[in-house]
């Protein structure tokens, strides 16, 4: 809404019409400010109530309109009144002060004369003063700079040159220069001025790529898309918009992209990313071109062409310990002093685990880089600078920890370091002289006046409290300080150069501190004598460039000085500053300059050196000047190889690079531009094998083969670009490292190899053949393992990983298969490990094993020492038994035959009735399947192999039913041959059939229970007796023996060496 520009008056009618319904009221609202802006600032006129609002001031184009109220305009004249008065009291008493003025901004690269400012303008002098007295005043710039000027009579500031805002700022976002200027007049008018000019950038520089803007950058095949290459970023000297502000690809048909990440201190980083799988063998070679803008308003391109080399991997980055790191030292900490440590990890290893550390300063922050620097192999940070200036202040920076890999992966973290104040500490103290022409002198007129200006002394204390507070004092009467926030240095007297040519002056400066602490500073005062104009040199400062290793005493310059005055001679006298100068001369009357040594670029540089011309009036004046000599290099020193030892992996293809030669030169310029080679003198064969590029990099042009040659001596020569050039040749060890490329190799077994043959009879833990295989290549590469793939279902054989000894695990049974043929692997114990497999064929001799293995299957079972003992013991009392129930069975047998072949007519018609046909076949041993019931069981028992007899081919099953009646008998009394019968009747089932093991299933008893041992025979049922003793009488001898030896066994073992074995299975309790 615009501003009305209505009569107030009129507008409060209005509202006054409006407001007569509540008479005697104040008004809330005024009408006419409804929808305003400024409606909260109507107000009521205080003095007359028939004016109820008027609008604020704003609200009118004129503050008259605020007049109407009656009273208010003889207000309105007594303000002013008060505040000219205020003014006046203000203002007179000012003669001396000091102000500080900005001016600009002004844009870099203007001309010279280029007008800047005025001070008279900036500080109110010209609105100060009339123009007679404006007239009489003088403006001087009490610094020498070369940037700007000023006129001494309007206070007009210009400048003297053309000025480049990134020569004198750098990279600063701030550029600011400083100088004071004195206005001072014939009637005692005196101020002293601090100018700052602004210096704004202009877009006068492109982006520019390090070096020929051309690189070549090498990426694996093997890479998938994602993977990406630092690229190089482009610098700008320009700040803020007219920097570098955006990267981009220009348009191509290779299959990459540009990544940009702008990092927390707006430092780029700009990637190459592979958008698709590459293939060396289709293409090898891309190239692209990377642009880089800044963000001017008619903006630069700069461009860096990108070589993509596609080669024949760093998958972890490093990862700080902590995300954050804080540290405080103490003012009084020195330097060298380590703060604290970074630490970074990395899980890979060799080169990609290499880490190394860095920090960057923030641009507000950047007084830190002058206080600390960090170790980039350990990570330490020290103190490098004093930092009592810097006491009670915290530097914030970003670390960085950036491995060696390809691409390195980069670590970041915050880090904050604290300066403490410890306490009282001294002041500091810097002094500024207005005419100082060389350290801590100043020159001063014998005929200044008195409060002449000399110079500033600046006092910093951190401490806290009152050991802050500092005061200073001139220990010499001629001289005194006025504070201004900081002391001025005023003449207080006159001087007299004929009694003193020059003035010691102290200044000492006290804290209030307990106990308080003080600091000094001296400078000296040169009194000149009543001149109008002292000798001057066509130049305050001269270069000259002197070349190292000069004759001594040879001329280097002459200086001429000139003086505008005229006396009847110009005659100066040069000299030195100091005169006890060891390295230059000058000839007082010519001023020409010698050098009294020789010069080494190496050691010194640039010498700087102070000339005084003083002419030869009474008294006489002095000029100054500084002649600067630039020592130049010649190429005097020889390269030196610092690569002693280069290391890569075997493998890889022909052009790898093995690695970067690095060499030094003490030169410098173009002397210690450095060329690498291979001289055509050195080995053959190592020329073949390698190149030498002219900046170091080693290239193998043939595949590396560790397992032909482990190491090359390359004789390297490097070489400068001097004249004449200087060159050193030293022999560089490349050492080829072992990869897991070869597989194991059997020596033996071999294809060729025939079975080996193991006898039945071999026992267990024999070792039956060494298997040997071998590896060409290095260290754990080399070291092989065995194992068994297959072929070893059964667990006969073992192999021991190491030595590659094969052994029985167990013993062969006459049921297992007679040949094996093991699948055999070798493998090696590289990262990525290598195998060979080969066949090994055993057979097993069979030759008498089933007797000789029944022979062994009653064999006792190893049982501990003391077991052992005691069955020794019984087993002499078992077989006096059995040879006497042996005696008793025979005689009980013939008596049972006798009496059977007396029996009656029924007898032989049963027998008539059941005939046995007997197998002819020759004697074969038999296994029946036999119950075990426990002492007073009641069925359930369990059932297990033994041996039957030798006899006929008929596999009896004797099975003994139960309905648990005496089923608690002794074991023992199975082994009687005279068994009585004990539960339902025993069966001897009689079959005919080829030889095997009966496992019982086809058993017609097989559903009722099987309690009692298996030998229970009903002596009262003659038919089972016929059938019986159809038996011959040995194997019923044999079978008795054998049933009491089992139980015997059975009796004899403790019941927890019993109770764990499967009576299915014999072999488990030999």
């Amino acid at each position: 809404m615009g501003i009305s520009n209505t009569d107030p008056r009129t507008l409060c009618s209005e509202g006054k019409q409006k407001s007569t319904q509540n008479a005697g009221k104040r008004s809330s609202t005024c009408n006419s400010c409804s929808g305003c802006y400024y409606q909260s600032h109507c107000f009521p006129c205080q003095h007359n109530p028939q004016h109820h609002h008027y609008h604020h001031y704003h609200h009118s184009e004129d503050w008259k309109t605020r007049a109407f109220c009656p009273s208010r305009r003889r207000h309105r004249t007594l303000l002013h009144l008060t505040a000219c008065t205020v003014l006046l009291v203000l203002i007179l008493p000012v003669s001396e002060a000091q102000d500080q003025v900005t001016l600009g901004p002004l844009k870099e690269e203007q001309p010279s004369n280029y007008y800047v400012g005025s001070i008279a303008s900036a500080t109110g002098i010209s609105r100060e003063l009339t123009n007679s007295a404006f007239k009489k005043l003088q403006f001087i710039i009490n610094d020498d700079t070369p940037l700007f000027s000023i006129n001494a009579h309007s206070g007009a500031i210009f400048t003297k040159q053309m000025i480049d805002r990134e020569e004198i700022c750098g990279d600063r976002l701030e550029c600011v220069k400083e100088f004071d200027v004195t206005v001072k007049s014939e009637n005692k008018f005196y101020r002293m001025v601090e100018v700052r000019v602004n210096i704004t950038d202009i877009n006068d520089n492109p982006p520019k790529f390090h070096g020929e803007g051309e690189i070549i950058v090498d990426i694996p095949e093997n890479n998938e898309p994602g993977f990406s290459k630092l690229l190089p970023v482009a610098s700008d000297p320009d700040i803020g918009l007219n920097s570098v502000q955006e990267y981009f690809l220009l348009p191509s048909d290779a299959p990459f992209s540009l990544h940009v990440d702008r990092r927390l201190d707006n430092r780029f980083v700009v990637s190459l990313r592979v958008d698709s799988s590459l293939d060396r063998e289709k293409r090898e070679l891309y190239t692209l071109r990377v642009a880089a803008r800044d963000g001017g308003p008619q903006p630069y391109t700069g461009t860096l062409t990108v070589h993509v080399n596609v080669t024949d991997k760093n998958d972890n980055e490093p990862k700080f310990t902590q995300p954050s790191y804080t540290f405080t030292v103490q003012e009084t900490f020195g330097t060298g002093k380590v703060v604290g440590k970074l630490t970074a990890t990395d899980k890979d290893t060799g080169r990609n685990a290499d880490i190394r550390y860095s920090m960057i300063f923030a641009k507000r922050y950047e007084r830190g880089k002058d206080l600390f620097a960090i170790d980039q192999f350990t990570g330490e940070i020290t103190i490098i600078s004093p930092l009592q200036f810097d006491a009670g202040k915290t530097f914030h920076a970003v670390v960085e920890a950036q491995d060696r890999g390809d691409p390195p992966g980069i670590a970041e973290a915050e880090m904050t370091i604290t300066v403490v104040n410890v306490g009282n500490n001294p002041p500091v103290l810097d002094v500024k002289l207005t005419t100082t022409k060389f350290s801590n002198t100043v020159t001063v007129s014998e005929d200044a006046s008195n409060k002449t200006y000399i110079g500033k002394l600046k006092v910093i204390d951190n401490d806290p409290g009152s050991s802050g507070n500092v005061t200073c004092r001139s220990l010499h009467p001629n001289f005194t300080l006025e504070d201004f926030g900081y002391y001025a240095i005023f003449m207080n007297g006159s001087l007299d150069r004929e009694a003193q040519s020059s003035i010691d002056v102290t200044i000492t400066c006290s804290d209030q501190g307990t106990p308080p602490m003080s600091a000094s500073v001296l400078f000296k005062v040169m009194v000149l004598d009543v001149n109008d104009n002292a000798p001057k040199f066509n130049q305050t400062v001269y270069n000259v460039n002197v070349v190292e290793e000069n004759i001594v005493g040879k001329q280097i310059f002459k200086i001429s000085a000139h003086d505008p005055d005229d006396h009847g001679h110009n005659e100066f006298t040069y000299s030195l500053f100091p005169k006890e100068n060891r390295v230059f001369s000058i000839d007082e009357h010519s001023g020409i300059i010698k050098a009294r040594t020789t010069f080494d670029h190496e050691i010194e540089k640039r010498l700087n050196v102070i000339v005084l011309a003083t002419d030869t009036n009474k008294p006489s004046l002095v000029g100054t000047a500084t002649v600067v000599v630039n020592i130049l290099d010649i190429n005097d020193n020889y390269p030196e190889l610092l690569t002693k030892e280069l290391r890569v992996p075997e493998g890889g293809g022909r052009m790898k690079v093995v690695g970067r030669l690095r060499a030094t030169d003490k030169d410098s310029g173009r002397n210690a531009q450095l060329v690498f080679s291979l001289p055509l003198s050195g080995d053959p064969m190592v020329s073949q094998m390698f190149r030498v590029d002219t900046d170091g990099t080693v290239v193998a042009l043939q595949e590396l083969d560790r397992e032909k040659t482990d190491r090359y001596n390359l004789r390297v020569e490097v070489r400068d670009n001097g004249e004449p050039s200087k060159t050193h040749t030293a022999t560089v060890v490349v050492i080829v490292e072992d990869i897991n490329d070869n597989e194991p190799v059997f020596l033996y077994p071999s294809v060729h190899n025939p079975p080996i043959n193991i006898p039945w009879s071999t026992p267990a833990d024999k070792e039956l053949v060494k298997l040997n295989a071998t590896d060409d290549d290095a260290g754990e590469n080399k070291t092989i393992t065995y194992q068994i793939i297959s072929g070893n279902s059964a667990k006969i054989f073992s192999l021991d990983a190491n030595t590659g000894s094969l052994y029985m695990s167990r013993r062969v049974y006459p049921d297992d298969p007679q040949i094996y043929e093991l699948m055999i692997a070798a493998r090696d114990r590289g990262i990525q490990p290598q195998e060979s497999v080969v066949f090994l064929k055993l057979t097993v001799d069979a030759t008498n094993a089933s007797a000789a293995w029944l022979e062994s299957e009653f064999e006792l079972p190893p049982l501990e020492e003391e077991i052992r003992k005691a069955k020794q013991e019984r087993y002499i009392l078992i077989a006096g038994v059995v040879a006497g129930v042996t005696l008793l069975f025979s005689i009980i047998i013939i008596v049972v035959i006798i009496l059977i072949r007396n029996g009656g007519t029924s007898a032989r018609r049963r027998r008539q009735q059941a005939p046995v046909a007997l197998n002819d076949k020759p004697p074969q041993w038999h296994v029946v399947k036999m119950s075990v019931q426990e002492e007073g069981g009641k069925g359930g028992g369990e059932t297990g192999k033994v041996v039957a007899w030798r006899g006929s081919d008929v596999d009896i099953d004797l099975k003994g039913g139960g309905d648990g009646m005496g089923g608690g008998a002794d074991r023992s009394s199975y082994c009687q041959p005279d068994v009585t019968k004990t539960g339902n009747d025993t069966t001897l089932k009689k079959t005919v059939a080829s030889s095997h093991w009966h496992d019982g299933k086809d058993d017609p008893l097989q559903g009722q229970s099987s309690s009692n041992i298996g030998i229970g025979l009903d002596p009262y049922r003659k038919q089972d007796f016929y059938t019986f003793c159809k038996v011959s009488y040995l194997n019923v001898l044999f079978l008795v023996f054998s049933s009491c030896k089992f139980v015997s066994l059975c009796y004899n073992q403790p019941r927890n060496n019993l109770d764990g074995h499967n009576w299915n299975d014999l072999s488990t309790i030999k």
